[in-house]
C-alpha cells in the first residue's frame, strides 16, 4: 500500500523573518491542484492523507473561504482523500463547522476515525485545545476512550495519524520552531500524549505512527513502532540566501509485508526518510 502525506501547508498570508519568506504560504492557492495531480500521477499512490494545517489562520470568513477552495483542488483527485483537523484549522473556526466543509465536497468523515483499505487499518485522530491555556492541545476523552475501543478491534496492520506529535522528542535542531519562535516543547506536543502512547503500545498491531505540525522530517522508534513526523510542505528548505522559494513539499509511505518505508520529497527529490522492518 502507498500513502500520499501533505501537511501544514499554511495557505496564506506568508510568515516571514526579516526579508526572508519563511513559508510560500500565498503561492499555493494557485498552485496546489496541480500539485496534487502531479504527485498522483509521479507516485500513483492508493491514498492521500491531510494532515492538518491546511490553512494560516487569520479570520473565520477568510479561513473558510481559503479551505473551501482548497478542498476542491483534493475533491478533483481520483483517490479517496482522510482529512485531519490542524490547529490552525481550529483557531477560528469549531471542528463541527471544518467536518460539514469536508461533507460539502463529498468527503463524508469525521474529525476523527477507522477506515480500512486494501487489509490495512487507518485511524486518524482529531484534536481539542484548553481555552484557558494558550498553546495547549490535546486529544479530548471520548476521542481517547473511541480510540482504546478502536485498536482493541483491530486484527490487521494499523496506521495511525495525528496532526500534533505524541512521541515527545528533543525538538533541538528543529529549523522552524527553536531557531526562528523560541518555542517550548510543551506547546508541540499533545499534552496526554503518554496515555495516547499506552493505548498505541498495548496493541501488537500498530505498525507506524505519523505526525505533522513541527514542519520537519524527524523518526524515532518507542517500544518497536516507528514515530514519524513529516515535512511541512512549503517550507524554505533552500537556506539563508533564497529569499522566497515554493519546494512542494510531501512524504510518501509504502508499506508491504514486512517492510515499511517513508520518504520526505521536494517535488521529485528526495531528502529525507525512514526504512524499517515491520
Amino acid at each position: 500500500m502507498k500513502i500520499a502525506i501533505i501537511n501544514d501547508v499554511h495557505a496564506g498570508k506568508p510568515l516571514m523573518h526579516g526579508e526572508k519568506a519563511r513559508s510560500s504560504s500565498r503561492e499555493v492557492m494557485d498552485t496546489f491542484e496541480s500539485f496534487l495531480h502531479e504527485l498522483s500521477e509521479r507516485h500513483q499512490p492508493d491514498l492521500f492523507i491531510n494532515m492538518g494545517d491546511l490553512i494560516r489562520s487569520e479570520a473565520e470568513e477568510i479561513d473558510l473561504e481559503r479551505y473551501h477552495r482548497l478542498m476542491e483542488s483534493y475533491k478533483s483527485l481520483q483517490q479517496p482523500v482522510i482529512h485531519l483537523l490542524g490547529n490552525h484549522e481550529i483557531k477560528q473556526v469549531n471542528s463541527e463547522t471544518i467536518e460539514s466543509v469536508w461533507k460539502q465536497h463529498g468527503f463524508d468523515q469525521g474529525s476523527y476515525g477507522h477506515r480500512t483499505f486494501d487489509h490495512v487499518d487507518i485511524i486518524w485522530l482529531g484534536i481539542g485545545k484548553n481555552e484557558g491555556e494558550d498553546g495547549k492541545l490535546f486529544l479530548p476523552e471520548e476521542q481517547l476512550k473511541w480510540l482504546e475501543q478502536t485498536l482493541e478491534k483491530s486484527t490487521r496492520p494499523l496506521l495511525l495519524f495525528t496532526h500534533c506529535a505524541i512521541d515527545d522528542h528533543n525538538v533541538n535542531g528543529n529549523f522552524f520552531y527553536e531557531y526562528y519562535d523560541g518555542r517550548k516543547k510543551g506547546s508541540l506536543f499533545l499534552e496526554n500524549q503518554h496515555h495516547i502512547r499506552e493505548l498505541i503500545h498495548a496493541r501488537s498491531n500498530v505498525v507506524g505512527v505519523f505526525q505533522a505540525h513541527l514542519h520537519y522530517f524527524h523518526s524515532k522508534v518507542l517500544e518497536g513502532i516507528p514515530y514519524i513526523t513529516c515535512p511541512a510542505m512549503n517550507d524554505n528548505i533552500c537556506g539563508p540566501e533564497v529569499t522566497n522559494n515554493h519546494p512542494e513539499i510531501y512524504t510518501i509511505v509504502s508499506l508491504g509485508d514486512d517492510q515499511l518505508i517513508a520518504k520526505a520529497y521536494s517535488r521529485e527529490y528526495c531528502f529525507a526518510g525512514f526504512e524499517g522492518n515491520v
